[in-house]
């Protein structure tokens, strides 16, 4: 039986079906509890032992990942530029990041 804070999905794919369960995932309550370096310029490596547990590599890989500028991109726009995580298309749908940039 799932815990009771954790989700349960039924699932179908090729013809297969069933239920998973997310179980062994740390529950991190807010943006701030994950331990960001600086989450609004998107730089998502962190300083939460517990979360570099689960993934050690996380502060390793993050950097290296995303847009680079090579002869195809001549230019990689910032976050500010892009709008970064902000509801471009107007979905209305409140976002933990509307409370973090409230602050």
């Amino acid at each position: 039986m799932p815990g009771k804070d954790l989700p349960t999905d039924s699932i179908k794919s090729g013809g297969v079906s069933g239920s998973v369960e997310v179980k062994g995932n740390m529950i991190i309550k807010s943006i701030n509890e994950a331990g960001f370096y600086n989450y609004e310029k998107m730089d998502l490596r962190t300083n939460n032992s517990e979360i570099l547990k689960k993934i050690p590599e996380l502060n390793e890989f993050f950097p290296k990942i995303g847009l680079y500028r090579d002869k195809f991109r001549k230019k990689v726009v910032t976050r500010e530029e892009s709008g970064g995580l902000t509801d471009r298309i107007g979905t209305g749908l409140d976002t933990e990041d509307k409370e973090i940039f409230a602050k």
